[in-house]
């Protein structure tokens, strides 16, 4: 049996036919850099870059870029599409680590955790975490009240089922003996349907969590690379020759503007974000794509730094181990009352658990006798093997300790703590709340209303029954709305799922002008996220000379901390 003995050079495109390996530009990882630095930014510091999220849809551009790029010898008579195997187990193994690692972490160290991990898991492992969590009915309240560190799955799932439906899309337009034009148009026609499905569907459902995760309508960002690589005819560098600088240079710094901008005004639960702002970032990124793999642009530059690169190519690993490590590592974290070194030490947790990853599963710079293959090697054949003493020792003990985490991730399993049931009976009463709010909520009574003292209000039940009181929250107050009519009968309730602080200024505004707002305001927000000083002084402001009350929620989130932090202050 012959074993690796050099780290592995894994062909950038899925399928490739045999030809000589085309020069790639750095900038092409520097631009995979750019976009997960994004997305971990905005997990961290969703108040500041509450439209990160967007930057998965880079992802997508690049890899139908790079699916698609053999567009030309597609024609050729010899030439075969293969399904992408190598993809699939370039991701599988790597994902298996990490899942196998957190699941006896959280086993040993914090079982109380271990709540909506194998339904999650098993579905990632299949690449179909994103349908699983679209018939489960995952929604935004559910990862806030019953957390899983395999949430961010979705997205591998989705981009594997994305690889199948190039490679059918593929074989098809071959079948057809379509013309090079017919396939770009055949490309454009579904780059338009997936987008209008993705705005129908959010139309109809006015639910992010369907629209988001299912395939069909997140076609487009990968169809919008697909179009791309068939005007580059697929090629990873264009040389400064063919590529011009001026309009490049203007292009790429408004398609950096326009996502600066986006990635700092929109947010996930936002309408426009379906109708429109999907679709319009992926043209962004496709044409910033366009921009960094051309010689003599600034971008082209920019994005060749080592920085971006070094993330670029690690950028599957990072994707991998951020989410966990900023769900679970805040658990153990608590008595470090800096803000700044909390997140520095969770980063340095991603560095070390993503730099494993990628040198012993996506390089396989060591050899291991097991994990990364389907099949285990054969012990005896691998103490046979002719590599060096160090290499076998440290292979053996490390498959020695993925087999020991391997058994304790069964254990933890076997022991999932089952919070569905209450999860979705608050979710029930969150929907029905929401109807009757709609049916039976009335506006706050400000005229003819009796000033009294503090101390009245709290030693009268009756008038404080009477006290006209406008709350504003998330789905925490949903949950409770109608206990909140059956306390404060003269009350005046405004909740969303999802609501952040950040932008519930514009909705007091609002409410200020319908009359709607009262002179005792509360508000139930921070479940979904932090913000900074300034975010919450602008609705303070906003809600004018009026008696405020801010509440959180008691149940424990990882970023429980700074939110308590902001409302002591502002206080």
């Amino acid at each position: 049996m012959n074993y690796q003995t050099t780290p592995s050079q894994a062909p950038t495109h899925p399928h490739p036919p045999k030809q000589k390996e085309k020069k790639r530009s750095a900038a092409f990882d520097g631009l995979k850099g750019f976009f997960i630095l994004a997305i971990i930014t905005y997990y961290y510091f969703q108040h500041l870059l509450p439209g990160g999220f967007l930057a998965v849809n880079g992802f997508l551009v690049v890899g139908g870029y790079l699916t698609f790029r053999n567009n030309i010898k597609t024609f050729a008579e010899d030439y075969k599409e293969r399904f992408p195997v190598r993809s699939l187990k370039r991701m599988f193994f790597p994902m298996l680590f990490m899942i196998v690692v957190t699941v006896a972490f959280l086993f040993v160290a914090a079982p109380q955790l271990l709540s909506n991990i194998r339904g999650m898991a098993l579905s990632a492992l299949f690449f179909v975490n994103n349908d699983y969590q679209i018939f489960s009915q995952q929604s935004y309240f559910v990862q806030s009240a019953n957390p899983s560190p395999f949430v961010h799955l979705w997205y591998v799932s989705l981009y594997v089922q994305l690889l199948i439906v190039g490679y059918l899309l593929r074989n098809l337009m071959k079948k057809l003996n379509f013309l090079r034009m017919q396939e770009f148009a055949l490309l454009a026609f579904l780059t338009l349907a997936s987008a209008a499905g993705m705005a129908a569907l959010y139309w109809f459902e006015q639910d992010p969590s369907h629209v988001y995760y299912l395939v069909s309508t997140r076609l487009f960002s990968f169809t919008f690379g697909a179009l791309l690589s068939y005007i580059h005819e697929g090629k990873l560098l264009l040389p400064e020759r063919e590529s011009g600088s001026v309009v490049p240079n203007a292009l790429s710094l408004i398609c950096l503007g326009a996502l600066g901008w986006m990635f700092t005004t929109f947010n996930g639960t936002q309408a426009e974000v379906y109708y429109m702002m999907m679709f319009i970032s992926s043209f962004v990124m496709m044409l910033l794509l366009s921009c960094t793999i051309r010689e003599g642009v600034g971008v082209h530059y920019l994005f060749s730094f080592k920085g971006f690169t070094f993330f670029g190519k690690r950028s599957f690993s990072y994707y991998l181990w951020f989410y966990p490590i900023h769900l679970i590592a805040p658990t153990f974290l608590r008595e470090i009352n800096e803000q700044w070194l909390s997140v520095g030490i969770q980063f340095a947790l991603i560095f070390v658990m993503a730099e494993i990853t990628y040198q012993l599963f996506e390089r396989d710079r060591f050899v291991l006798p097991i994990g990364q293959a389907h099949s285990p090697y054969n012990l005896t054949a691998y103490g046979k093997s002719n590599l060096p003493k160090g290499m076998k020792q440290f292979g053996l003990v490390f498959s020695l300790m993925y087999v020991i985490c391997i058994g304790l991730a069964g254990l933890g399993f076997a022991q999932e703590k089952n919070q569905n049931s209450a999860v979705q009976e608050v979710e029930e009463k969150i929907r029905q709340n929401q109807a009757l709010l709609q049916e039976t909520t009335a506006e706050p009574t400000t005229e003819g209303t009796t000033t009294i003292s503090n101390e009245a209000k709290a030693n009268t039940e009756q008038q404080v029954r009477q006290t006209p009181i406008t709350f504003v929250g998330d789905s925490v107050l949903l949950a409770s709305a109608n206990k909140l009519r059956e306390v404060f009968p003269n009350t005046y309730v405004d909740g969303e799922v999802g609501r952040q602080l950040y932008y519930s200024t514009p909705i007091v505004q609002k409410l200020a002008q319908q009359g709607k707002l009262s002179q005792t305001v509360v508000f139930v927000l921070g479940s979904n996220g932090a913000f900074s000083a300034s975010q919450i002084d602008a609705l303070i402001q906003a809600t004018g000379n009026r008696e405020i009350f801010l509440v959180t929620a008691g149940y424990e989130i990882k970023w429980a901390k700074e939110v308590n932090e902001q409302l002591k202050a502002a206080a």
